[in-house]
């Protein structure tokens, strides 16, 4: 199986776990990630002079010989490093979708545009304003021309956020209200919709016991999260989710930094595996990767990989199946000339 549809499977095994969580993350983490992604690898790609960077996918033959090779995205950068235009290629390494962006002086990310196969025109357009240098103040989508939602964000002095508010057709239709506690952690997030009238609360209080949550209240959702000690350097951080019906969810993440590895282990909330993840340092400095996606508590799909990051910094990886390698994941380039 190719390797880009094991990424994508993962994103979806994560989003339908977190699924009863996007009333209190939503559109703020989607919105504030647009400035993370746009330059996450920015300085590291003006240091190289970048202009171009391709991934590319490798598929390997049985006889263990490349057979063909074609590319999977495709990125261009402005001169601070940071993404002008991106395109992917699916299915048939046909071209799927592009991605531009657009940035004012201050080399903040104004505009998100979204094309789909060979369409001219944007069909997703998404505009940002900013309350200072990294938070957004207010974003705007519009589809197919039309202006559809946005949303408006307030914070505190310290950068907090502590309200959210979701309009449609220029009406307020949904609010977030974030409460924290005196050492900055946060509290409480109430989450209110259409009628704006309170739909869902998150609190971040642990119950009493050996259960992180004990009790069971209506209309509340709590996360809670404990650490552990196992001994011999390893350490396990266990997250439960509780719904409104009651139900947990568990993540329980364990890892070592003196072996460095680490492994994280989901469960739905009848305690059974929805997904494994386990990746270890290799003595040749590579990570090998082991994932393994599981319904109804039964695995259901395996896959290996061995990482590494190129003389660029860049991801490169070789996919397996068991234990053949399938596919060789790698990035080519074009470079910026370095005379001003």
């Amino acid at each position: 199986m190719k390797i880009l549809n094991h990424f994508l499977t993962i994103a979806l095994v994560f989003a339908a776990i977190s699924a009863s969580a996007q009333y209190e993350i939503g559109a703020y983490s989607y919105n504030q990630s647009i400035v993370k992604y746009v330059n996450y690898d920015a300085k590291k790609i003006r240091e190289a002079n970048i202009l171009t960077r391709t991934q590319m996918q490798e598929k390997i033959g049985k006889n263990g010989l490349p057979e063909k090779s074609s590319p999977y995205a495709h990125y261009e950068y402005n001169e601070q490093g940071q993404i002008l235009r991106e395109d992917f290629y699916y299915g048939k390494r046909k071209l799927q979708r592009s991605v531009s962006y657009s940035y004012n002086e201050k080399n903040q990310v104004v505009r998100k545009s979204v094309m789909y196969k060979k369409d001219k025109t944007p069909e997703l357009v998404i505009d940002l304003s900013y309350f200072n240098d990294s938070l957004i103040s207010e974003i705007h989508f519009t589809r197919n021309g039309k202006k559809t939602y946005g949303y408006r964000y307030f914070y505190a002095a310290d950068g907090k956020i502590i309200e959210q508010r979701g309009y449609k057709k220029g009406k307020i239709n949904s609010r977030i209200e974030y409460d924290y506690y005196e050492d900055g952690s946060k509290k409480e997030v109430r989450y209110y919709e259409d009628s704006l009238k309170l739909e869902k609360t998150f609190r971040y209080d642990c119950g009493i016991g050996n259960s992180l949550l004990s009790q069971k209240q209506k209309d509340t959702l709590t996360r809670c999260s404990k650490k552990e000690d196992l001994g011999n350097g390893t350490m396990r951080t266990i997250e439960e989710t509780r719904d409104e019906k009651g139900r947990i969810r568990r993540v329980i993440y364990d890892y070592n930094l003196d072996q460095n590895w680490y492994e994280t282990r989901s469960y739905d909330a009848k305690n059974r595996l929805v997904y494994t993840y386990r990746s270890e340092t290799l003595p040749n400095g590579k990570r090998k990767v082991n994932y393994s996606l599981y319904r109804n508590g039964k695995e259901k799909r395996q896959h290996h990989s061995i990482q590494w990051m190129d003389s660029l910094g860049f991801f490169a990886n070789q996919g397996m199946e068991k234990d053949r390698i399938e596919t060789n994941t790698y990035s080519t380039y074009t470079f910026r000339s370095s005379i001003n």
